[in-house]
Formats: structure tokens, sequence, C-alpha cells
């Protein structure tokens, strides 16, 4: 199981989060989590050499990613 967290360790998230964790656990999935956004992996499958600057935020990500289209 991948996870994507950029939301979900924040806020009424993080209940929820911790639930399905040991839910998984407790049935022998290994979980794996992105950091610091997941769209970076997606980009990088579909730009060379994308455009970020060191500490880029996850919406500047998301705008290449959508500009790749």
């Amino acid at each position: 199981l991948l996870l994507d967290t950029d939301h979900s360790e924040q806020g009424h998230h993080q209940r929820e989060l911790a639930r399905c964790l040991r839910e998984a656990r407790q049935k022998g999935i290994r979980i794996a989590f992105s950091r610091p956004c997941f769209e970076t992996w997606l980009l990088l499958h579909h730009s060379d050499m994308p455009k970020l600057a060191p500490g880029a935020k996850c919406d500047e990500v998301i705008q290449q990613l959508r500009a790749t289209r």
C-alpha cells in the first residue's frame, strides 16, 4: 500500500490514517509513504528535466504536471 501523505497527516485526517494503518498491518499489508509529494514522482515520468526550484511546493509540481498533458 502506497500512501501520499500530503494532507492525511494533518487535522482530523490523523485519526483515520492511524486506524487505516493499524488495520493494514493486522492484515499483513506492507505500507510505504510518499513525501513530500507523490506528484513529483509522476512528473519525473513525464518530463526529463522538470524546472523545479529546490524546496518546491506540491502546488508547483502539480502545475508542471498539468502542463505536460
